[in-house]
């Protein structure tokens, strides 16, 4: 049986579109990269020179 579409109240569309704005919604904040990625990553900073632009990062 086809599950009919119901159109979205103009509550949901922004409760979709800028979650932020509504403090009962669930976010995830996850990671983009693990652990061991980001302290290889900052282990060798120095290796590749790079720690100016990391200083003006932070």
């Amino acid at each position: 049986m086809a599950q009919e579409k119901r159109p979205r109240t103009p509550s949901e569309f922004m409760r979709t579109r800028r979650p932020e704005l509504f403090p009962d919604t669930a976010t995830k904040n996850e990671p983009v990269i693990d652990q061991n990625q980001l302290e290889f990553h900052l282990d060798t900073l120095t290796q590749r020179k790079e720690e100016y632009r990391f200083e003006h990062f932070c």
